[in-house]
Formats: structure tokens, sequence, C-alpha cells
């Protein structure tokens, strides 16, 4: 019985322990660049119409950033990495889209809303929002300006 008892206990907290470690360790790996299908498929035009008669597009709005403010070498390389390139993309394109980074570490409650339109696996994360807030995509981990300039290519169509 006593057996028993220790085993279910250490398979239990050792479970637990490892889903934890896992994660946290996600954080470092390197060159995950993720690019996910856009969470939900929100509504991408306004309930207007243009002057001819043509439904308004909303594309991107905003973008959030979630990573880390207290992170190791690797994790600190690939957030500024993935900052820098989102950076030269919103220049290039002339976009009107805003940028806030939120640091999931230090400011959990500004994270929040964010996490429940989809949970983020690697960070940096990059929330693409319409002008409603509505989430449009998500690309998680590393990424390049390729990769952010496909998403702005096919969210503002």
């Amino acid at each position: 019985m006593m057996t028993w008892s220790l085993k279910l206990g250490y398979s239990g907290g050792f479970c637990s322990l490892l889903l934890v470690s896992l994660l946290a360790l996600s954080g470092c790996s390197k060159g995950s660049a993720d690019s996910e299908a856009p969470a939900q498929k929100q509504a991408k035009t306004q309930s207007g119409k243009s002057g001819n008669g043509e439904p308004v597009v909303v594309g991107v709005a905003k973008i959030v950033m979630l990573d880390k403010e207290e992170c190791c070498e690797c994790t600190g390389a690939r957030q500024k990495a993935s900052l820098d390139a989102m950076k030269s993309v919103i220049e290039a394109r002339g976009s009107k889209a805003t940028l806030e980074v939120i640091h999931l570490d230090t400011q959990p409650d500004e994270a929040q809303p964010y996490l429940a339109m989809k949970p983020l696996m690697v960070p940096p994360g990059m929330y693409f929002l319409d002008a409603s807030g509505n989430l449009l995509e998500l690309l998680q981990g590393e990424v390049t300006a390729e990769q952010i300039e496909q998403v702005f290519a096919k969210l503002d169509k």
C-alpha cells in the first residue's frame, strides 16, 4: 500500500514538474519560428461600406508583442531580432499599425487578454489585431521580416 501511494504521488508530481519544465525551457529553443493559422476568422471587414459600395477592409491595426523582460541570452537575442524585424516591416510598408511590447514576466495582467485569445507556446509572440481588437494572426518564436511581411500581405488584402 505504501509503495502504491509513493508511486502515485511520484508520477503525478513528476508529470506536473516535467510539463512545467518543458514549457519554461521551450523559451530557449533556438530557431523555433512557428507561424500559426489565424486563431479566429473574425470580421475582417467593418459593418459599413465605402463610398462605392464595397466593404471597408480593416487589415492590421495593432501588433502586440509578448516577450520576457528577464530571460536568458538566447531568448533575449531572439526577441530583439523579432522586434527589429517587425519595426523594419512596419517602416518599409508605411503601416499605420501600432506596436506594443508587453513583458509576460513583469506585466502579466496586461498580457492576459492576449493569452486568452490564443495561448503562447514560444515567446516572443506577435499578435496581429484588427481595429476592433480581434485576433487575425499569431506568430511565435523568432520570426523574420519575410514572415512578418507575408502576414501583412495576407491580412491587408
